[in-house]
């Protein structure tokens, strides 16, 4: 039975507070570079996991050869972020375009090259992992496979979730013809990696690119094929696709695509998983305003994938690239787009969604540098991990090297959740102040709004209020995700 500050609650609030709809604020924490700069495309990828941030110079220089490419692991300590390793590979090439792209799980780092060469031929690519030892990273795993052929760029995708690795192939070949596109599955035994699958669309076809983006999440996994045929035979419509694991084997589950899609929308050219939510993005779809991008967000039960909701900028504008990286972390997904013009200038930006207690979507922020310039690309590839989002930003000038790269941190106000009057646990000192703030969002505290939206959906309103009184039972919230 609920006390009678509660049904007052209740009573009062849930006819009178309407929603209202403001933003989150969003700081900028840090702006990240390399120890060394160069013209080294710093920032063309990133991932982030905790406390701790990868980032891709695929022109970086290496311990020998200059133009390999490197990778810079940052660390938070505090409120500050350092850089806390260089990454290169000890047999690297000019060119190999090491750290291309990126991933991190845990104590592993997964760093694609895909321009390496060997004995599969020119443009092969390779993989290599790095593991944690305390404040040190050391080289645990070169991957490749004897099914790769010249060109396939083997690496130009990764994902890792615990000890298992995805690796996209883009322009790999299979029997739908030429660059049909595959992705590749290896699981870790202790420090050992093993080729666990080779994965093919059943309707491939030739050009369809399978592999040039990949997401995973624990037994299942995406693949973006940007230029797959549609229902129809629309052209370069796109599509993504779904494998799933049970034991030691692969199979694919689900095929997505988008019931409005046109020619040249190129469905999966970035995607997402995490759970039962896939994000696929349409690099120059769009609703009112073509060529504009957008994401298509896809929920599973049980085996079937149904499409919920697609996500569009708040001010499109045409010709932008609105989906051209992709993250999600539980009920917050980041969608970066390197064309967003700020105040009249083209400098990219990325924006924050957050869904609410009924599953819906909604914009949360939008990320713009402090020091955005014209022709920057910021949004190039994006990384959200709980309350922390970078932004990669590979033409962005320097003080002392033009273009040489960088990414931006930026950090969401901190809170317990409906823990209101901070005192560290939930209890009815919470009630009077969090009927204040729904009564008065934003109350101009963000730590106070924080607290308030208890559903985090970047809006205090009515629908926070039965979660609340859930926390205020138990004392405390349970967590968002498991």
């Amino acid at each position: 039975m609920f006390s009678k500050p509660v049904c007052y609650l209740f009573v009062a609030l849930l006819g009178i507070v309407s929603p209202l709809v403001a933003f989150a604020q969003a700081t900028e924490s840090a702006k990240l570079t390399a120890s060394d700069p160069g013209l080294d495309l710093f920032g063309f990828s990133v991932a982030i996991e905790a406390e701790t941030i990868v980032i891709g110079a695929e022109s970086g220089d290496g311990m020998v050869l200059d133009d390999q490419g490197a990778v810079y692991v940052f660390k938070r300590v505090g409120a500050d972020w350092t850089q806390s390793a260089k990454l290169t590979a000890l047999d690297g090439a000019i060119g190999d375009k090491f750290g291309h792209s990126v991933a991190i799980s845990d104590d592993s780092i997964a760093i694609g090259a895909p321009n390496e060469d060997g004995p599969g031929g020119t443009n092969r690519g390779a993989v290599y992992v790095f593991v944690r030892n305390g404040d040190n990273w050391n080289h645990q795993a070169k991957l490749v496979s004897s099914q790769i052929e010249p060109f396939s760029e083997f690496g130009g995708a990764v994902a890792i979730d615990g000890d298992t690795l995805v690796v996209g192939a883009t322009f790999d070949d299979g029997p739908g013809g030429s660059s049909q596109g595959s992705i590749y599955v290896f699981s870790r035994s202790g420090s050992s990696w093993t080729h666990q699958a080779r994965l093919q669309a059943s309707d491939g076809d030739a050009f369809d690119f399978l592999g040039g983006s990949v997401a995973l999440d624990g037994d299942s996994a995406i693949a973006g094929a940007r230029r797959a045929e549609g229902l129809m035979g629309g052209f370069r419509h796109g599509a993504a696709y779904i494998f799933t694991r049970n034991g030691t084997s692969w199979s694919q589950q689900a095929k997505l695509t988008a019931p409005d899609a046109m020619d040249e929308d190129e469905l999966g050219y970035a995607v997402a998983l995490d759970g039962d939510t896939a994000l696929v993005s349409s690099l120059h779809g769009g609703g009112a305003v073509p060529n504009t991008g957008s994401v298509y967000i896809f929920e599973r039960s049980g085996t079937a994938w149904t499409l919920q909701q697609e996500i569009f900028p708040a001010n499109p504008s045409g010709g932008n690239s609105f989906g051209f990286s992709l993250d999600i972390d539980c009920n917050s997904l980041v969608v970066g787009d390197p064309n967003e013009f700020v105040g009249g200038i083209q400098t990219g930006a990325a924006f924050v969604f957050a869904r609410n207690s009924i599953g819906v979507w909604t914009e949360r922020a939008t990320l713009i540098a402090s020091d955005a310039e014209s022709a920057d690309f910021l949004g190039c590839a994006a990384g959200i991990s709980n309350e922390t989002v970078v932004v990669g930003n590979y033409l962005d000038d320097g003080t002392t090297v033009v273009g040489q790269g960088s990414a931006y941190v930026f950090s969401f106000p901190v809170c317990l959740r409906a823990d209101v009057d901070q005192s560290g646990f939930v209890d009815g000192g919470d009630i009077d102040l969090f009927s204040k703030v729904l009564l008065n969002f934003p109350s101009g505290d963000p730590w106070l709004d924080c607290a308030a939206d208890v559903n985090a959906d970047g809006v205090a309103d009515k629908s926070d209020i039965e979660p609340f009184v859930t926390c205020l039972i138990l004392g405390t919230c349970p967590p968002l995700c498991s």
